[in-house]
């Protein structure tokens, strides 16, 4: 714990897949992640402090992960009810 803060850690190596949806909020929606790993799952979502930095760094920590350019805009592109895997473990 970090203050009131719960803490999490998951090793890279232990990422199975990471999805990318939008999470309808009173005022609008953002953008939300998921990450499975192996006996874990956690979700992230842009109003997060360093989610700049961990959703532009995905691809170059994750062999075969999307960049940022490529699912954020097809997530913006499929609407509300879209999702999309940003990557799975092959």
């Amino acid at each position: 714990m970090d203050g009131d803060k719960p803490r999490w850690a998951i090793a890279w190596r232990d990422v199975v897949r990471i999805t990318a949806l939008w999470n309808p909020g009173f005022v609008g929606e953002t953008m939300l992640v998921t990450i499975e790993a192996t006996g874990q799952s956690q979700f992230v979502g842009e109003e997060q402090d360093g989610w700049a930095e961990f959703a532009r760094g995905l691809s170059g920590h994750l062999a075969g992960a999307l960049p940022f350019e490529q699912w954020s805009l097809q997530l913006v592109a499929g609407g509300d009810e879209a999702t999309v895997t940003v990557y799975e473990r092959g």
